[in-house]
């Protein structure tokens, strides 16, 4: 009767021995959601005078250098007059929008600008003109008769267009720019470089501004044939000129570069560039400082690794101690420069008793703003390095009971 109770027992705890399910492993994250890029930041070759700013959109800023001292912006000024446009008034890149017939006055006002040396654009009373034409004429030779006139039709007068302009300023957060004339012609009409960048990126954001400022020469009615003062087009740099003794030189500009497949866009401004008042000489000194500045920052920016194949990012972890990785199966990589960070999402899935080496555990993704190289995934999955087997018999006769 004992033997037979013994065997039974022995017999139940054989079953219990071999049926006892372990508990399922523990998946933890052992990385931080956010990386720093390898390598150095940029060093800007700012320009030794004056002001300078410059960012790459979906990358970051590069910073601003000459400080916040507001000064004369010349035409830069129309940038703001173009965006005020276009946000009334919106274009398309093959559309013409609302017509203008000019005046009398507005012929008598040209012809005064002449006389005080002003950047003008000829016009004739009677002479019609669409929108597409008078942007063409504000932003190409920079006609600061053409900037009264768009200022005096969007807001009914100058004075109230001046008043629009630089409440958009205050909302925009330009709070070094005070704006006193629709053209820039006027001195008090100051900025610094930081602003100027922040209201050009925003009139960037209209396609037909890109497209006209992208024009090396536009034919006008009564003008006729006029050429775009930006001495750097045929180079790539697009944008807005301004230049005058008081302002020295200036440029807003663009330029696209491909990096790892993709196209990126530099956006900056250069301010009070040269000396003197000779319109060619001050543009050619920004023009200058522009290309340096670029080419000093350009080299930087490429394709890094932000996440290497292999990397350990989780733990799975057994009852009984044993701990096995989870790393990437594949890298990630960004375009960026040294020293930005990069977000990242680990997400851990479920998991049973035992791993095989090469299970998949998980995975891991991009969540920042920085480009990624054409052709390059944005996730991989994350796989255990090696086996985890379920707790042998010795946990099992630990916990039989």
């Amino acid at each position: 009767m004992l033997a037979a109770v013994l065997v039974i027992v022995l017999a139940a705890v054989v079953v219990r021995v071999i049926t006892l399910k372990p508990p399922n492993l523990e998946l933890r994250v052992a990385f931080p959601t956010t990386v720093r890029l390898a390598g150095s930041a940029p060093t800007p070759a700012w320009p030794a005078a004056g002001q300078a700013a410059l960012l790459v959109p979906g990358i970051g800023s590069l910073g601003s250098a000459g400080g916040q001292q507001p000064r004369p912006t010349a035409s830069l000024a129309k940038v703001m007059t173009a965006y005020l446009t276009l946000k009334q008034y919106p274009l398309s890149p093959t559309g013409g929008g609302f017509t203008l017939t000019v005046t009398p006055a507005d012929a008598r006002a040209e012809a005064e600008d002449v006389r005080q040396d002003e950047s003008v654009v000829a016009v004739r009373a009677g002479e019609r003109l669409d929108e597409r034409e008078l942007l063409e004429a504000l932003l190409i030779p920079s006609g600061d008769n053409v900037a009264q006139m768009l200022a005096a039709h969007d807001a009914g007068s100058v004075p109230q267009f001046v008043a629009e302009m630089n409440s958009t300023a205050r909302a925009l957060g330009m709070n070094e720019t005070t704006y006193t004339d629709p053209s820039g012609y006027q001195p008090t009409t100051v900025s610094d470089a930081s602003d100027q960048l922040r209201v050009f990126e925003r009139a960037m954001s209209s396609a037909t501004f890109r497209q006209i400022v992208s024009m090396p020469r536009v034919t006008l009615p009564v003008a006729g044939t006029v050429e775009n003062y930006n001495p750097l087009i045929a180079e790539g740099y697009l944008g807005k000129t301004g230049s005058d003794s008081e302002a020295e030189g200036c440029l807003a500009f663009f330029k696209h570069i491909t990096v790892g497949g993709r196209r990126l866009t530099l956006i900056g401004v250069v301010l009070g560039q040269g000396t003197g008042g000779d319109t060619y000489a001050i543009l050619g000194a920004a023009a200058a400082a522009t290309e340096r500045l670029v080419g000093s920052v350009t080299p930087a920016i490429r394709a890094r690794t932000a996440l290497p194949a292999g990397t350990a990012v989780m733990v799975a972890s057994s009852v009984d101690g044993r701990r096995v990785n989870g790393a990437t199966a594949d890298r990630l990589r960004v375009i960026g420069w040294g020293g930005l960070e990069e977000h990242l999402a680990l997400r851990t899935r479920s998991l049973g008793t035992d791993l095989t080496a090469g299970q998949p555990v998980g995975g891991a993704a991009l969540t920042g703003n920085l480009p990624t190289p054409a052709g390059n995934q944005t996730q991989t999955a994350v796989r255990a390095s090696t086996a985890l087997p379920r707790p042998g018999v010795l946990w099992r006769l630990e916990h039989l009971f």
